[in-house]
């Protein structure tokens, strides 16, 4: 605590850029990666999905795009505050801005999200997948599960 006592607003607020700096291309990588594997065809859940008709996949993989290009605008505004010698208003604005949009950004991918979970048919669930396989699964569940904390704690590190 002590550490950053007496510091000015703007020296703190620079601070607080370079790790966002940082989490925005973790968030870039991490989103990328999971838009590209919500989308892959040929997948035995894709196939369950077309089978039943649901669609909110697509929605779900369009939230994980939007959720990368977030974070691609996030580094570009953290960015030019963090490297600039001395701060403007107008990067000071802009930080404030994408903040309020994150947050709104936020708020609505979490709602579509939970209105995709619900509509997913349980058969192509993976949870339906753990329950048929009984060999194995139990390192399935561990890295799943392990995947949902990491994911929740991305969430709300990036919303902070």
């Amino acid at each position: 605590d002590g550490h950053f006592q007496g510091r000015p607003p703007l020296a703190l607020l620079r601070n607080v850029c370079v790790a966002c700096v940082v989490f925005d291309s973790f968030f870039i990588l991490i989103y990328s990666m999971t838009a590209l594997r919500v989308t892959s065809v040929g997948t035995q859940q894709a196939a369950c999905y077309e089978a039943r008709g649901y669609v909110w996949h697509l929605l779900i993989m369009f939230t994980y795009g939007a959720n990368a290009l977030a974070a691609v605008a996030g580094l570009s505004v953290h960015a030019s505050l963090t490297c600039s010698a001395s701060p403007t208003e107008k990067q000071v604005r802009n930080v404030t801005r994408y903040a309020h949009g994150l947050a709104a950004c936020t708020l609505l991918g979490t709602i579509l999200e939970a209105v995709a979970f619900r509509q997913e048919p349980f058969e192509c669930s993976e949870q339906y997948g753990a329950q048929e396989s009984s060999q194995g699964a139990g390192a399935a569940d561990e890295t799943h599960l392990v995947w949902q904390i990491a994911y929740a704690g991305l969430w709300l590190a990036w919303g902070a």
